[in-house]
């Protein structure tokens, strides 16, 4: 039975994170998808669970596919549903891929359409991206710009341009996080937004201090 846990621990090294009970009881029902969202947090630790779709299927037989995954904030993220297979180990295999490919996309959708939406003048607009965007992708794409611009300010500074450049990317990330504050003030926000205005508080005046 040991050799059993391993060999499949070898396969997915994910199952090291699920004690030897765990493991069983989600390899004895390997392609019913149910039982493993027990166990899926301890998996993943940023997914709570999963939306699974049952498809076709005889009376004696039933076929699922997973097409959503989900936070433990309640945040729903679109995956291409795909079908779950008799080997877990395969199926969630294909749900790393599945994930990868969906916010790869969402970071590619969110550079094309909102790269430059952040100005303190543009606090509704702002709100209007937070809500739509995944909050991964928010706090990514948060240190990515942030790096852009510190990197292209101290490149400013080894071409004798002074400070300058410096103070203005330390007031640019002041008014973000003014942007932020007074956006997460607003009486009937929902709960998960809020939360991404507290996460994007919290970096970009973390960030600011870095400059500072």
């Amino acid at each position: 039975m040991n050799d059993l846990l391993e060999a499949k621990r070898g396969q997915f090294p994910r199952f090291y994170f699920l004690s030897n009970d765990d493991l069983l009881e989600i390899i004895g029902q390997s392609k019913d998808p149910y039982p493993i969202l027990a166990h899926i947090g301890k998996i993943f630790e940023g997914i709570s669970s999963l939306k699974i779709n049952q498809i076709g299927g005889g009376r004696n037989t039933k076929n699922y596919e997973i097409e959503q995954l989900i936070s433990p904030e309640k945040e729903l993220v679109d995956i291409k549903p795909f079908p779950v297979e008799a080997k877990v180990e395969n199926w969630l295999k294909k749900l790393i891929d599945h994930m990868k490919e969906s916010l790869r996309s969402k970071f590619y959708r969110y550079f094309a359409e909102h790269a430059n939406v952040k100005k303190a003048y543009e606090r509704e607009k702002l709100l209007k991206v937070i809500k739509a965007t995944t909050g991964q992708v928010l706090i990514t794409t948060s240190q990515m710009q942030w790096t852009q611009e510190v990197e292209a300010a101290l490149i400013s500074v080894d071409m004798n341009n002074g400070v300058a450049a410096l103070k203005k990317c330390r007031q640019n990330f002041k008014k973000k996080v003014e942007s932020y504050i007074e956006l997460v003030e607003k009486p009937n926000l929902e709960k998960l937004h809020r939360l991404k205005l507290v996460a994007l508080i919290i970096i970009d005046e973390h960030n600011r201090d870095i400059i500072e």
